[in-house]
């Protein structure tokens, strides 16, 4: 499996994860952990593309990419926006963060996915999730 999907900023347009997740189910033939992984990430990734990114500018886009290479499943989410620094993300499990609002997107990728990158130069979240 290998595909494309552009969507523009409009937290509506979160609906495209249906519209992968039937093409990863069809393709990759996963089970409900894996889906549930894959499901996670991807939603994160492009509402944090949608909200963050492209600050819901209905005129940006944001750029999904998946392929199957057999094992694992490559995501890469691009958007319109300025970037930011993955590693001035606070981190949602200490306790003076708690109650602020971020980071917890940027967190469940990391936990469901084998690799996480942020490249700021291409303003791409790029993970991958082990499909077997």
């Amino acid at each position: 499996m290998k595909g494309r999907f552009i969507i523009y900023s409009n937290p509506r347009s979160i609906e495209v994860v249906d519209e992968i997740m039937n093409q990863v189910y069809m393709d990759c033939h996963i089970d409900d952990v894996v889906a549930f992984k894959v499901r996670l990430a991807l939603s994160e990734a492009i509402n944090n593309a949608i909200l963050h990114g492209n600050a819901s500018n209905p005129k940006k886009r944001v750029v999904i990419d998946v392929e199957d290479k057999g094992d694992k499943l490559y995501c890469c989410v691009f958007d319109e926006g300025k970037g930011f620094e993955v590693e001035d993300v606070l981190d949602p499990r200490k306790t003076e963060n708690r109650e602020k609002e971020g980071g917890r997107g940027v967190l469940f990728i990391r936990e469901v996915a084998e690799h996480f990158h942020y490249c700021n130069e291409s303003h791409s979240a790029n993970f991958s999730i082990k499909l077997r």
